[in-house]
């Protein structure tokens, strides 16, 4: 896979340093509310490496990173909505807020989307044509001129007339054909 210098995968690489940055904040945040225990830093540590391991194999134009970070930022998404959920329990607590919001549902799915978009593989300019895909054309060029003779017609082998019952059409508009008609 061709990565280009500016594209999604430098977006994607940026997007997992951000959520590995906040990681690393929350986690020594829990360290030290918790009395200084170093094991509330395993899996915030362990999601750290996955992230720079995977968004480094992402820039590089690994599609099986893609394919990893997607599933790892999956896990994010479904951990927020089981977090949520379970707040809805009267001795469960948990606040949501902007932060939070962030780190775990909006640059998650921002990398699940882009992660998946450069998974589509995308026609070049020669098999868009093969593709059916229209060739992109100029658009302040001038409209071809149309006329009467380049217009296909239609051969119909048969017209079908619209044929109206007597019953259905009112008596006054009968009588004003008929007067149009001697008139």
């Amino acid at each position: 896979m061709p990565v280009e210098h500016g594209g999604a995968a430098d977006v994607v690489y940026v997007l997992c340093l951000m959520q590995a940055a906040f990681l690393l904040l929350g986690g020594l945040g829990e360290v030290l509310l918790m009395g200084g225990n170093p094991a509330y830093l395993v899996l915030p540590v362990a999601k750290m490496v996955l992230l720079f391991v995977f968004a480094a194999k992402v820039v590089s134009g690994r599609r099986w990173a893609l394919v990893a970070l997607i599933v790892v930022q999956g896990i994010t998404l479904v951990g927020f909505w089981l977090q949520f959920g379970a707040g809805f329990l009267p001795w469960v607590d948990f606040t949501v807020n902007l932060v939070g919001l962030i780190t775990n549902v909006a640059v998650p799915a921002a990398v699940v989307y882009l992660c998946a978009t450069m998974l589509v593989p995308r026609p070049s300019a020669g098999e868009q044509i093969l593709y059916g895909l229209p060739v992109p054309q100029d658009p302040y060029a001038p409209a071809p001129m149309v006329t009467t003779a380049t217009v296909p017609q239609l051969a119909v082998p048969f017209a079908p007339r619209l044929v109206v019952p007597t019953a259905v059409v009112p008596s006054a508009i009968l009588t004003t054909e008929a007067a149009c008609e001697s008139g």
